[in-house]
């Protein structure tokens, strides 16, 4: 037996809104004419929805349960199924009965840096059907390196349809100071025990590679994340990594035992 909430990933509970929208989502992803596409699993959903959609139907399922509807043959009582999909993602059908142009794919070099600062870039088209042309696109932030995003409406005219899309296709450079982490930028700093005790300052470049100066607080652990937001710059994290030095006098030594006596 199918449990057409599963089929239209809902909970049972779910509003007549949160069944048609779910609805939308699912039959444009799978519709047959589309590169996603799955007939099989189209026609579950399509039929998910004629019962769920429908007061009536509807509680009929939910007190009778799915021993009283069957995938290959619709309902028991012989009900037709039949809704207007035009209704629901009538562009959708629109597009597929015209004709339209080619979409174009373009490649897009930015820096480490760039991702992370929303600017803008100003890109040249090179169509085939008519002139090129030069606009500019915001840069997404945290854009991955090989990300493509698509701009509906941008690609290829065609004579009595609609343009094609074009893609843009992002190449981000790596960076010798920052590095990504769960989509946002950081920075390593490294600095001794006697800093991480006592407290310190640092000057350390940001993103806009402006050198600023942070403090790092009294008694921080190593791996310990500062985030930095303040002269107008842009937002970033620094990851603080203490070192242990690989010779150690005999003063400091002296010094260290004092330390351990107290219980450092």
């Amino acid at each position: 037996m199918v449990d057409y909430y599963k089929v239209l990933e809902v909970d049972k509970n779910a509003s007549e809104e949160e069944i048609k929208k779910s609805f939308r989502t699912l039959a444009h992803k799978y519709h047959p004419d589309k590169k996603t596409g799955d007939e099989k699993k189209f026609k579950q959903i399509s039929e998910a929805y004629s019962v769920l959609s429908n007061k009536e139907k509807r509680n009929k399922y939910d007190t009778v349960g799915t021993g009283g509807f069957d995938f290959n043959g619709g309902q028991h009582d012989s009900e037709n199924i039949h809704f207007d999909f035009s209704d629901l993602f009538g562009d959708l059908f629109q597009q597929h009965t015209r004709k339209v142009g080619n979409d174009i794919l373009m490649d897009i070099n930015i820096t480490f840096r760039e991702s992370f600062l929303q600017k803008s870039k100003e890109v040249t088209i090179p169509y085939k059907t008519k002139k090129t042309q030069t606009i500019k696109i915001n840069i997404p932030y945290g854009i991955k390196n090989g990300q493509v995003v698509a701009q509906r409406g941008l690609g290829e005219e065609i004579s009595g349809g609609i343009p094609g899309d074009i893609h843009f296709r992002f190449h981000v450079s790596t960076d010798s100071v920052f590095y990504e982490l769960n989509g946002m930028p950081f920075l390593d700093l490294e600095i001794s025990v006697t800093d991480a005790l006592l407290s310190s300052e640092h000057k350390i470049t940001t993103l806009e590679s402006k050198k600023i100066t942070i403090t790092v607080p009294e008694n921080t652990t190593s791996g310990k994340i500062l985030r930095v937001k303040k002269y107008m710059v842009s937002e970033f994290f620094v990851k603080v990594i203490i070192v242990v030095p690989k010779k150690i006098t005999n003063k400091a030594k002296e010094a260290l035992k004092t330390l351990k006596e107290e219980g450092f």
